[in-house]
């Protein structure tokens, strides 16, 4: 997950100093002029400071500007005094010391308010003040100032004056995060639109608007738009600075964020590391800058499954933010929530709830418990308990989500639906499909004011609870309509989304999933081998989540239809995308290994009905090994977890494990299991290593079936 929301917050500052004015070079490091440190040359005294502040040489500006400060204390509430305390705010504020950067803004606000009262320079520096106050999360005393801002721009200046530039473009960035993307809109038109007609099409500021545009095309999920924005925010950034500017870092990273959200994770990667090295030039390792480009580059390793280097960059981003940042901290939050997620990614969820709670922690002590800020967080750290098997703990979690949400937004907001998606999918794991379908219908009302009724994503969302629902159902005739019903609104989809896309094949993966259940393996193989090219032309084989599932399904299908190569080549590919996970991490230390224990199942169906078709006895021992491994994962994962409450999962997933490694033990000895004793030997089985008890029990010629 890229926070790069807040990133934007720098761009909307350099209208409000009036910085990059004058066209500097930072790769040629030319010296800058003497200062003229005298009260006679403040003008030109402070055009060197602006001209220090656009190479990014903030510490060289806070010393010049702290001696020019030294002979005026009987001058100490002048204009140009406050000016310099708003200079000073400004580069504290750049190096990541926000303290001392709200004192100088408040000592600033203070000599504006007495002397010119609502002023021009009072708005002016209440938009500075909202732009760092965003920088730390907080928004509404963010949107308050720039309200205010505007109201008293709206008094005192006239109608198109430049001073407005920066109060619309925060203005924009605000309400992006409140979900407001129409207004958000259209205070990036007018901030664009006053800044072309004062400063032309080339000029430095022109890019940071085209900045602004670009973040509200992205958010709006306008990505050729978005690109296109930043292209020409980079030019010009090229052409004015030079390609070492830091500014062009924030290029890397928005272009890098766009191909993120294509897909293309590796050019992602390219435009991350690229970022990284500039700030790191202009700022050294010690900045929050460079924390969040190792933040982006951990989120490039994370999509392309490689969680070590993922874990290692977002440790990296949390040691300079705790460095950095007074405790508590919503960076230090962040990063320790990424660190998290990788960790669940692993499979490894206790180690990713101790990160998940740390940060919750954090975040609630910054921002209290009924901030908005706490939903992304507590949805993951909800679905980590899920991922444990204790579904209760992710209903609570998303219940305490919702609460917030309803304090925080209106009933049609965009965000609602989110948290009610959210809800509902808790809900649809405890199998209450009454309750889920309740919140997926709010939802749902929601999207359809947003998209429009008939738009065919408001029209899916019902049809996937009915497919969770009526999957466990018996009446196939229900089966076999949700399977028609979502065929027909893939044809619906493909105008609008295009026929590679990830929601389609998910569609297709469960259309596949129910022909299968209906056993109508042609249909199924054909919609299943639709969502395997789709997944493999979006992610390749490099994103586990997306593609180990239809891999399973395929070989099952293909074990159906007797094809034995082939259902042995998916199972093979089932498993060793799930292998990722041993370059990470034993399989001994996963926490529930579900998936592998299927994979293994699976396998041992395979070969076990292949001993049924040769009756190769060697098919036999294969398919007993397979199954010994399964059981052997299971009861390791219950022998480490007594203790905790939800182990249902693990027990029905061991279970039948168990039974398979019945049937080829009887088939071996050429016996007809006693289903009465079956349970009497399921006991047995859970009080020691099944290996060992296994081997005794064919011993004795298998007494205990």
């Amino acid at each position: 997950m890229k926070n790069i929301h807040l990133l934007f917050a720098y761009f909307i500052i350099a209208f409000v100093f009036g910085l990059l004015s004058v066209p500097v070079s930072r790769a040629n490091n030319k010296p800058l002029p003497t200062p003229v440190s005298t009260e006679n040359d403040t003008a030109a005294f402070f055009e060197r400071i602006n001209l220090a502040i656009d190479s990014a040489r903030y510490d060289w500006a806070i010393r010049e500007l702290e001696k020019w400060q030294a002979p005026l204390t009987g001058a100490a509430d002048s204009l140009h005094y406050a000016e310099s305390l708003r200079l000073l705010g400004w580069c504290n504020g750049q190096l990541a010391k926000y303290q001392p950067a709200f004192s100088y803004l408040e000592k600033a606000t203070g000599i504006v308010s007495s002397i010119s009262g609502r002023s021009p320079a009072l708005a002016k520096l209440y938009v500075t003040t909202a732009v760092f106050l965003e920088v730390l999360g907080e928004d509404e005393k963010a949107l308050s100032k720039s309200l205010a801002a505007l109201a008293i721009q709206e008094e005192t200046l006239p109608a198109g004056d430049q001073d407005f530039i920066p109060t619309y473009l925060i203005l924009a960035h605000l309400n992006i995060g409140k979900g407001k993307f129409q207004l958000a809109k259209e205070y990036a038109q007018k901030g664009m639109e006053l800044t072309v007609s004062h400063f032309g099409e080339n000029h430095i500021k022109t890019a940071i608007a085209w900045n602004m545009v670009g973040f509200v095309h992205m958010e709006s999920a306008q990505l050729t738009e978005a690109e296109e924005s930043f292209q020409k925010s980079i030019a010009i950034v090229e052409k004015n600075y030079g390609s070492s500017h830091p500014f062009i870092a924030f290029g890397y990273n928005n272009l890098g964020v766009i191909r993120d959200r294509q897909y293309r994770f590796d050019e992602a990667l390219e435009y991350d590391t690229k970022a990284l090295q500039v700030r790191k030039e202009n700022f050294g390792e010690l900045h929050t800058d460079v924390a969040w480009s190792y933040s982006n580059l951990a989120w490039a390793y994370h999509k392309l499954n490689k969680i070590k280097q993922a874990i290692g960059l977002h440790s990296k981003a949390l040691e300079i933010r705790k460095f950095v940042f007074a405790p508590p901290s919503p960076w230090v939050a962040e990063s320790l929530h990424f660190i998290g997620e990788n960790y669940v990614k692993l499979g490894l969820y206790n180690r990713a709830l101790k990160y998940y709670n740390e940060a919750l922690q954090t975040l609630r002590d910054f921002y209290g418990d009924q901030s908005p800020r706490l939903l992304d967080l507590l949805n993951d750290t909800g679905l980590a308990y899920e991922g444990k098997g204790d579904t209760e703990k992710y209903v609570e979690f998303m219940n305490i989500a919702l609460a917030i949400a309803r304090k925080e937004y209106d009933e049609n907001n965009v965000k609602m639906a989110d948290v009610y998606v959210n809800v509902a999918t808790a809900y649809l794991g405890l199998e209450d499909y009454e309750t889920a379908g309740v919140y997926v219908k709010k939802a749902q009302e929601i999207f359809g004011k947003y998209y429009g009724p008939n738009h065919p994503l408001v029209k899916l969302m019902p049809v996937v609870v009915g497919t969770i629902q009526d999957f466990y159902s018996e009446d196939t005739s229900a089966v076999r309509g949700i399977a028609l019903e979502l065929e027909k609104i893939i044809e619906e989809l493909i105008p609008i989304v295009g026929k590679n896309n990830e929601i389609l094949a998910v569609c297709n993966g469960l259309i596949g999933k129910y022909y299968l259940k209906l056993q109508d393996y042609d249909q199924s193989l054909f919609f299943l081998k639709k969502a395997e090219a789709t997944l493999l032309d979006i992610f390749g084989e490099a994103d586990f989540s997306n593609i180990y599932e239809i891999y399973d399904l395929l070989s099952q299908c293909y074990l159906q239809m007797n094809d034995f190569e082939n259902a042995k080549k998916y199972n093979q590919k089932h498993l060793e995308m799930l292998g990722f996970l041993s370059n990470e991490v034993t399989i001994s230390e996963l926490e529930m290994p579900f998936h592998i224990v299927d994979g293994l199942v699976t396998k041992g169906e395979i070969l076990e009905k292949i001993y049924l078709a040769e009756k190769d006895t060697r098919y036999l021992q294969l398919a007993e090994d397979s199954y010994l491994q399964a059981c052997n994962l299971t009861h390791l994962y219950r022998q480490e977890n007594r203790a905790k409450k939800s182990q249902s999962g693990a027990r029905q997933g061991d279970y039948y494990a168990f039974e398979k490694l019945l049937s080829v033990a009887c088939q071996a000895h050429q016996i007809k299991p006693d289903p009465k004793k079956l349970n009497e030997a399921w006991l047995q089985m859970e009080k020691a290593k099944y290996n060992i008890l296994f081997e005794a029990l064919k011993k004795e010629n298998a007494v205990a079936f």
